[in-house]
Formats: structure tokens, sequence, C-alpha cells
């Protein structure tokens, strides 16, 4: 397997298990009594959080601090 292939599979894991936590959260949110909404997206942190949070007219904003998995360790290396 090239690297290329091994990038692509690493991705598609990781993927998959951030959208199955997405959906277990989400399940807990719901049985709480609570309305939740999720969002992945890409580019500049600091504008995308201020947009997305002036469109979505939330009460709470809640983000993890670190999403490094196996694909950042993948790319970056581990420490």
């Amino acid at each position: 397997m090239t690297t290329t292939q091994n990038l692509k599979a690493t991705l598609e894991k990781e993927l998959g298990d951030l959208a199955q936590l997405r959906d277990e959260i989400r399940v807990k949110v719901h049985l709480a009594g609570l309305d939740a909404k999720s969002a992945w997206k890409v580019g500049h942190a600091g504008d995308l959080i201020a947009k997305f949070a002036d469109a979505g007219k939330f009460d709470l904003l809640v983000m993890g601090s670190h999403g490094h998995g196996n694909l950042m360790n993948l790319v970056m290396g581990s420490v």
C-alpha cells in the first residue's frame, strides 16, 4: 500500500470514527432534553467560529481543544 493509500485509508477511518462519536453525543444530548447541532468546518478557525456562532444565534458554543488522532500523528508525528 502506498503512502497516499495509507493516508486516504486513515482519513476515512478517522472521519468514520468522528461521525460515530458525534452521533453518540447527539443521542445523549437529546435524551437530556437539549437541542444540539454539530458542524465540521475547514479554514481559518477564528473567522469560521465567529461566523458560525453569529449565524446560529446559539446560547452556548462548545468545542474540543484537541482533535489530534491517528491522522494528525501520521502527518505531524507524535512527541
